[in-house]
């Protein structure tokens, strides 16, 4: 089974062995295409340009339209340096899996993210 990692960021550049999606209309696009594929981690940015969904409206976007197979997302994170959109997509994704859309087993993250030497460094609050 295919394994990915997955950033949906217009501005900041993945590290090694991520893809990445400019806006989430494309992941959106991507996901349709490969609802078999189980994403390790997906990490949303939220303000992504005017003529673009925000990472708020794809957090409500996986968990209304079963194409997007929210149960094989293992770990949901943000990273946007917008602390009010990071806070408001962390309490949609909590309360989503509190009331079961989002698996129980997928661990949602509030992030605040670092690009380190290629890598990302986070620090953040769980479910």
């Amino acid at each position: 089974m295919n394994r990915v990692k997955i950033i949906v960021d217009d501005e900041r550049i993945p590290p090694n062995g991520w893809m990445s999606f400019l806006n989430p209309e494309a992941f959106i696009a991507w996901r349709r295409a490969n609802q078999d594929v189980v994403i390790d981690v997906l990490s949303l940015d939220n303000d992504m340009g005017l003529d673009f969904m925000s990472g708020y409206d794809l957090v409500q976007y996986l968990e209304e339209v079963d194409s997007m197979n929210p149960q094989s997302i293992k770990r949901l994170q943000f990273h946007s340096a917008n602390p009010i959109a990071v806070k408001n997509m962390y309490s949609y994704a909590c309360n989503a899996q509190k009331y079961g859309s989002f698996s129980e087993s997928m661990t949602i993250i509030a992030e605040r993210m670092q690009l380190i030497n290629e890598r990302f460094s986070f620090t953040g609050i769980h479910c």
